[in-house]
């Protein structure tokens, strides 16, 4: 029988799930649809916890009024039943408009997201951030009753925050002042508190020749804070010490002052800014024309443009389309770029990738574009990396009223997906084999990592068997329920992704 078993995995052939691909394995056959507590719910933001579990948020509309929803699921796409009142959470600032912008998560699970309120038309905006336990309710212990304000002269928006290491909570974003807009951050203590260390008493206004859109705030490896992202209509970024004075060997004085000559100009409010490992600067969005197009423009870590990137430090892609918008994207491990895309030209879920050099990754979808087409007006609005090989994107079916929230996760690498060659498997145990009606155990050879465990069929398909992975042992219970035949686990090793066979009969 052995020997029957290790001739078949010589031959076998392998189903490969290309980078890009809808994953089956998640949710309901890749996807998770949310049904609204009110008339619409849009999504603005996503993040992956470090245990995988996937937060998700944005605004939900009743009538003229807003209020911020948040909703946790566990790394699979079910809703998580210890978050909140059955996965989800609502948080009201104010009697009028809350507005969520972006959400991050602490080491110990607990929740930091931003956003803004607006009482009326009378009343100026302010930045609002705030802080849940890991169960969803509103950490009362953290700043005033659980929240922290970021104002300045006249409205502000808060679209950024960042976590440094030592727990801080970085926010920013910019603020009216006259005819003009400039930019603001302010840094808090663990506990929720004004940091006077940086800044004056915590804050440092940003104030430029033109309008400063402020979207962005990232923490360098040494330290440094860097904001940015356009000044009127071109890239612009500020590097600040710890203390909050300007880092004076970057740019001009501690200010990039950027250009885009490809074509169209960067919109204000809807540019972005990814830091590789090598903290190159990439500043990427939508930028005007007659059709829509994405514009990325890359500079060195000293602030000077990155010639070795696109067509000297510059990159101009025609999206083939009137009416588009492009939102936050991530960089995955390898250092690509990826974004989501939207617009009702594309009415399905769509992300877009590009290599490190700028061209389109031609191993991400359909020539750099994964779709989902879920049969209707979707609109993806944020990404995140869950794990090394999986992207999670949050969206909504289209943007208008009852509209609700979906999910959906790609593959991020040629995981094999049915039964590999016994080479493939070399460092590996599965016992018993065959299995007679007894639970199968798997030893990978190598620690998991979190995320799906995914049972398929020798046709590649996900049946239903819920593996249980702990540590550097995988146990299948229900096994015996499956017909005779071929079967593999496919899992996220420290060593790679590995699919693993096994025999019922």
């Amino acid at each position: 029988m052995r020997q029957i078993l290790f001739l078949a995995l010589c031959v076998a052939s392998s189903v490969v799930a290309q980078d890009g691909q809808l994953d089956q394995s998640f949710a309901n056959s890749g996807y998770a649809f949310f049904d609204p507590t009110v008339v619409s719910e849009q999504p603005t933001c996503v993040h992956v916890k470090d245990d995988g579990r996937i937060l998700g948020g944005g605004n939900q509309y009743e009538g003229v009024n807003t209020e911020c929803w948040i909703l946790q699921c566990l790394p699979d796409g079910s809703l998580d039943p210890d978050f909140g009142f059955n996965g989800r959470s609502l948080v009201n600032f104010c009697t009028s408009k809350d507005r969520l912008t972006m959400l991050l998560s602490q080491p110990d699970g607990k929740v930091i997201a931003a956003g803004y309120e607006s009482f009326n038309n009378d009343i100026n905006d302010q930045g609002i951030i705030f802080r849940l336990n890991a169960d969803g309710e509103l950490d009362t212990e953290w700043g005033l009753d659980g929240l922290a304000y970021v104002t300045a002269e006249h409205d502000v928006v808060l679209p950024a925050i960042a976590l440094q290491p030592d727990g801080r909570v970085l926010a920013a974003g910019y603020y009216s002042e006259g005819s003009l807009q400039d930019g603001v951050v302010r840094r808090f203590l663990q506990d929720g508190t004004l940091d006077p260390s940086f800044g004056g008493n915590g804050q440092v206004l940003i104030e430029a020749a033109g309008n400063d859109w402020i979207n962005n705030v990232l923490v360098c490896a040494d330290g440094g804070i860097l904001v940015g992202g356009t000044e009127t209509s071109t890239p612009v970024a500020y590097r600040f010490l710890d203390d909050g004075t300007p880092d004076t060997d970057f740019g001009v004085n501690g200010k990039l002052t950027g250009s885009f000559s490809a074509g169209g100009n960067f919109i204000g409010g809807y540019t972005f800014m990814a830091m590789d490992d090598e903290e190159r600067i990439l500043f990427y969005g939508l930028t005007t024309g007659a059709t829509a197009h994405i514009g990325i423009k890359a500079y060195l870590a000293d602030g000077t443009p990155d010639l070795d990137y696109g067509n000297n430090s510059e990159v101009s892609h025609d999206l083939g389309v009137v009416s588009a918008n492009a939102t936050r994207g991530r960089l995955l491990a390898d250092g690509r770029l990826v974004m989501p895309l939207n617009g009702p030209a594309f009415g399905t879920f769509n992300m877009i990738c590009f290599n490190t050099d700028g061209t389109l990754s031609g191993t991400f979808g359909t020539n750099g574009i994964a779709s989902a087409n879920l049969g209707g007006d979707f609109r993806a609005m944020a990404g995140d990396i869950q794990g090394d090989s999986a992207l999670v994107v949050l969206g909504a079916e289209s943007i208008t009223p009852g509209s609700s929230p979906i999910m959906v996760r790609y593959n991020l690498d040629d995981v094999s997906t049915g039964i590999p060659t016994a080479e493939a498997v070399a460092d590996t145990r599965v016992y018993p084999v065959p299995t007679f009606g007894q639970d199968v155990t798997i030893l990978p050879g190598c620690a998991l990592l979190d995320g799906t465990l995914v049972v398929r069929d020798a046709m590649g398909r996900t049946v239903a068997v819920a593996p249980e992975g702990v540590g550097e042992r995988v146990l299948l219970r229900g096994s015996s329920t499956l017909p005779s035949g071929f079967y593999a686990v496919t899992m996220r090793t420290r060593c790679g992704a590995r699919t693993v066979p096994f025999v019922v009969r």
